[in-house]
């Protein structure tokens, strides 16, 4: 594929963002306006209940990728409709994977953090060079969901990401993943990838090196990350030049080497997506 197919490819398959200032007040009052069909009557999708504890995280400054917000969005179906700036960074990162994996060969995926799927299984449909990806996610809710969204696929797509896709509920960081890991996983993987991860480069680095002594992953398998900042008085270059800086400093001094992949200023923050080895 070259570039404009990918970019057709993940648009027809992510769907439409919905534009929606980047605040509260404007988020609350999209949310409380959506409208669904339940047995020919058309209700709110979202009661008052359910946007009061949105607000409560949001106001407690807990709207962050915790386990007790995401089981809550899961859950209540909440991450469908949130953030549109969160869900246009996600698309933009599926893009950038793509155009960085489409001439590769033979990859095999240990995605952490999973979450509903959505970009694991556009991997999955969308590059063929794929042999499986391993998707794992703490968060009960996500799986379930995972399971639903794989379960809506026509036929010939569900077939696809059931051949190359298998789910694990469980937490990576935990000793119990690691034995089912070593159990299940016959193969040494070539990638690891962490979108927006919720832990931070020491944490992640030593799970690495605990994978790599464990035969979980290979050796040489790269770590691809990604993470997001306001663009603030900086612009993008400005910002992902200065996190390039910071990021390859320390991983340095660990024995890695960090390269940003791409870049892409989306509405008012950078999207950074790069590979540590």
């Amino acid at each position: 594929m070259n570039e404009s197919e990918i970019e057709e490819n993940v648009k027809r398959y992510w769907g439409n963002i919905p534009k929606i200032e980047d605040s509260l007040e404007a988020e609350i009052k999209y949310l409380e306006g959506l409208k669904v069909a339940v047995r020919g009557n058309t209700v709110r999708k979202y009661d008052d209940e359910i946007i009061g504890k949105y607000m409560s995280f949001y106001h407690h400054e807990e709207i962050r990728e915790t386990p007790k917000f995401m089981d809550f969005i899961y859950s209540t179906r909440l991450y469908e409709d949130i953030s549109p700036r969160t869900s246009s960074q996600y698309k933009e990162s599926l893009e950038i994977l793509i155009k960085y994996w489409n001439d590769k060969n033979d990859l095999s995926i240990l995605d952490l953090g999973c979450g509903v799927g959505k970009i694991t299984i556009g991997l999955a449909l969308l590059l063929d060079n794929i042999k499986y990806i391993y998707a794992v996610d703490r968060s009960i809710p996500a799986i379930d969901v995972f399971k639903e969204n794989k379960a809506k696929l026509n036929y010939t797509n569900y077939r696809t990401t059931q051949d190359k896709v298998k789910i694990l509920n469980k937490d990576y960081t935990s000793l119990e993943f690691l034995k089912k890991a070593k159990q299940h996983i016959k193969n040494r993987l070539n990638t690891v990838l962490m979108l927006f991860p919720q832990y931070n480069e020491m944490e992640i680095l030593k799970l690495m090196k605990t994978y790599k002594a464990e035969g979980i992953i290979s050796v040489n398998s790269e770590l691809i990350i990604s993470t997001a900042q306001k663009l603030g008085n900086l612009t993008a270059e400005q910002i992902s030049g200065s996190f390039q800086l910071e990021i390859q400093e320390y991983v340095s001094n660990q024995g890695y080497s960090y390269d940003m992949i791409d870049y892409k200023a989306v509405n008012k923050s950078v999207l950074m997506v790069g590979r540590i080895m």
